[in-house]
This record gives C-alpha cells, sequence and structure tokens, in this order.
C-alpha cells in the first residue's frame, strides 16, 4: 500500500501544478475537501507500540482563513473560581510557549483578571452548600464540561487561587516565577478549539455506516485545530506536532495527519471509513467527504 500511496500524492501535486494557474477565480467563502485517503502502519502490539492512521486530504480555500491565528491558544480550556454565595467565576487557561534551542515548553498557565480572588473548583468544591449543585466527577469525563487531572502553572501573584497549598512548587522558566501544582479541576473546553473533524465509521455488509462516537464511548477523539495556513505557497511546507501542510498554491494544499492509538483495539473485527470535514476561521464548514475503507 506504500508504494501505491506515494504515486496517489505525486498525482495530486502533478494535477494542482496544472490546475491552479489563477489563486483568485473561485472566492467561495468555504472550504472545499476535494479528496480524501487513509493509510494505515500496525504498530507492534507485542511490545505494546500503538498504530497510526495516516490521512491525506487535499483541500481548497479561496479566501485562505482555514487554520487557527494562533495554534497554542486553540487549546486553551476554561477553569471556574468559587466566587462567593454558590457563584463561579470562568478564568481562561492559556498555553505559554517558550522556545530555547530544540525545546518548546508548553505550559497551562491559569490567568487571572486583577484584582479578583477566588479558589479554584474541584471535585471536593460541591461538598459546600452552595456549591452542591455542582456534578460528581465522572468516571469517564468526555462532557463539554466536566473534570480533568493535570499539571497546572498560575502566576506568582496568583498562588491563592490554588486549592492545596501542600502540592504547590514554584519553579522558574525564562526569568518568570510560576507556581506549579497538579489537581483535578473543574473545566470548560474552548467550543472552537477544532478545525479538522475526523469520525470513524464503521461499515456494514450492505456498505451502510455508524458512527462509532469515540469520544462519547472511549472518551477519545482525532477531531484537532489547524495551525494557520497565511502565506501558504507552492511547495511550502507547515509542520506541527502531527500536522504536515504541503501548499499547491496560496490556496491550494495537502494535509497529512498522522493519528495515534491502539486502533486495533478500539476498531477490532471492523470495517472502518473515515467522514472528513474542516471549518474556517469565519466558521465557514466545508463539505463531507469519506475516505477509503480499512479493515482491522
Amino acid at each position: 500500500m506504500g508504494k501505491a500511496f506515494s504515486f496517489f500524492l505525486a498525482g495530486l501535486l502533478a494535477l494542482n501544478m496544472m490546475s491552479c494557474k489563477d489563486d483568485h477565480v473561485d472566492q467561495a467563502p468555504e472550504p472545499v475537501i476535494k479528496s480524501a485517503q487513509i493509510e494505515l502502519k500496525e504498530g507492534d502490539h507485542l511490545y505494546g507500540l500503538v498504530d497510526t492512521l495516516k490521512l491525506s486530504l487535499q483541500f481548497h480555500d479561496a479566501d485562505r482563513d482555514l487554520g487557527q491565528n494562533n495554534f497554542y491558544q486553540s487549546w486553551k480550556a476554561t477553569d471556574f473560581l468559587q466566587y462567593g454565595d454558590g457563584k463561579l467565576m470562568a478564568v481562561e487557561e492559556i498555553d505559554t510557549v517558550f522556545s530555547e534551542g530544540y525545546f518548546t515548553r508548553v505550559m497551562n498557565v491559569i490567568t487571572v483578571p486583577q484584582g479578583v480572588s477566588g479558589i479554584l473548583v474541584t471535585p471536593h468544591t460541591r461538598e459546600l452548600p452552595a456549591y452542591n449543585y455542582l456534578p460528581e466527577m465522572d468516571a469517564y469525563p468526555c462532557r463539554t464540561i466536566s473534570y480533568r487531572y493535570d499539571s497546572f502553572f498560575v502566576h506568582e501573584q496568583d498562588k491563592n487561587i490554588i486549592p492545596n497549598e501542600d502540592i504547590v512548587k514554584q519553579v522558574r522558566y525564562f526569568g518568570q516565577t510560576y507556581w506549579k501544582f497538579s489537581d483535578t479541576l473543574y473545566y470548560q473546553n474552548n467550543p472552537e478549539n477544532y478545525n479538522l473533524f475526523v469520525e470513524p465509521m464503521s461499515v456494514a455488509a450492505d456498505n451502510s455506516l455508524t458512527n462509532m462516537q469515540l469520544e462519547e464511548n472511549y472518551c477519545v477523539t482525532y477531531n484537532t485545530p489547524l495551525p494557520q495556513m497565511t502565506g501558504l505557497s507552492f511547495g511550502k511546507t507547515i509542520k506541527t506536532g502531527p500536522l504536515k501542510i504541503t501548499g499547491f498554491s496560496n490556496a491550494d494544499g495537502l494535509i497529512e495527519y498522522s493519528m495515534r492509538g491502539f486502533f486495533h483495539q478500539i476498531f477490532a473485527g471492523k470495517k472502518i471509513r473515515l467522514r472528513i470535514y474542516v471549518r474556517d476561521n469565519a466558521n465557514h464548514l466545508s463539505n463531507i467527504i469519506e475516505t477509503n475503507d480499512i479493515t482491522f
């Protein structure tokens, strides 16, 4: 399959070299997915190595606003402070990127508006009478608003929002001082987190499709934000994490997305087809396209 897949990509590039003479002919705001292909690279399951499912999709975006304006900020969540009398105040969680040589550190920095005080909400907050309306912690926290355990950072002056001072550690990165702690916080996902949507569909013998609902059933999603593509041009490559975008013009290109996971466990005995669509920064949705099938 690897050699055939390489010919597939080479063919896409050749076709676009011939067809993209004028990047401004089509100015429709909605992005278009022209084709989508998946290829499975199996991991060594004996040693617990994960599989890689590589998605390649060719796109056209006439108004060139596909991709996050700030890829790292797109991951931000909203946490909550106890704000007296059962009220909650939302505080943003911002990913800060520091680069030094080949190393990049991304941190969940909880930012508190000046003059605001309160304690971050945890599963124990609902034990307080004024906050007993809060939900219990789920065994599978897949809802939009739920709880999650992680490591967090707050600025030096905001230490008082940390629920448990026994788990706090002072750290210093690139001339800035933070308080680091690990805890379970009540949070809300950024509703505009994703630009690329991946829906695995189970294919029946009669070719009917059933959505596998990975997030609801397995707490797994392969939806992802896309990096900003401003300045995309022929031959230009943008790489971010599992994503690689190759430009055919300033409005056309190829997105390659390497998804990793124990697919043979999740999809055991099933034939799978991916349903794909994208969303641009103006919330325009593309067409929905389906990939080839892979049997596990």
